[in-house]
């Protein structure tokens, strides 16, 4: 092992939906797979159904992570991976944050390796990841039987505490720099990342992060444009 290899790795850890894209990656997903009939009945149907129960029932954040991987059950895992890259580049690509890649190019100039975690699935957080130059993405991924997507959920998902458990999994065979490291993220169920790092930068702060943010001095910032065009990624 080199001395490099010894030293603790220092992160920028960059939440995904609301944070590095406006809107939802997942959601852009599962309606690309709608319009493309991807979908049977009734997967369609367990959508409707789950997203009404998630908004007029009091369905938490984190069952509507779990379901964001469950939908692709009995799915053929080639062909889905292959819609989700198609899905980065027609569309995801559209609304990631101009702000959000000028953050990632500041990130790398400062030797720092970068990670985008969410509760979103992981076939579209890992293309996207090798779109905006991350050295990684991680996502929720829902366990594959001969050639096919389950209805399981690898766990720990990553939301709350257990954003926190699969970025250090990712990274057990180097020690993490914490207190050297940065986190984005726009809401207050990435306290735990927050608290984690040296460095904390509330985007476009929604709900209770942005009087936390004040409360305990994490940076706050406003991003609002989008590259929205094919092409533009990367070295803008």
């Amino acid at each position: 092992m080199t001395r490099a290899d010894d030293e603790p790795i220092a992160l920028a850890v960059f939440d995904v939906d609301h944070t590095l894209v406006r809107g939802s990656s997942g959601g852009a997903f599962i309606g690309y797979l709608w319009r493309n009939d991807v979908f049977t009945r009734a997967q369609k149907k367990m959508v409707v159904r789950e997203m009404f129960a998630h908004r007029f029932q009091g369905r938490s954040g984190r069952q509507l992570v779990e379901l964001g991987a469950r939908v692709f059950d009995g799915l053929p895992e080639p062909e889905l991976r292959e819609h989700a890259r198609r899905c980065v580049t027609e569309d995801v690509h559209k609304i990631v944050y101009r702000e959000a890649l000028e953050a990632i190019e500041r990130c790398r100039a400062r030797g720092l390796t970068v990670v985008l975690a969410s509760g979103s699935t992981e076939l579209v957080i890992e293309p996207l990841a090798e779109l905006v130059g991350a050295s990684l993405g991680i996502g929720s991924r829902a366990l594959v039987r001969h050639g096919r997507f389950t209805a399981e959920v690898e766990q720990p998902v990553p939301y709350q505490q257990g954003k926190v458990t699969r970025v250090e999994q990712a990274f057990a065979a180097r020690s993490i720099d914490w207190k050297a490291s940065t986190a984005y993220t726009d809401r207050a169920i990435d306290v735990p990342l927050l608290e984690k790092v040296g460095r904390g930068i509330a985007v476009n702060p929604r709900g209770k992060l942005g009087p936390l943010a004040l409360e305990r001095g994490w940076r706050v910032e406003r991003w609002r444009r989008v590259v929205g065009a094919p092409g533009k990624a990367r070295g803008e």
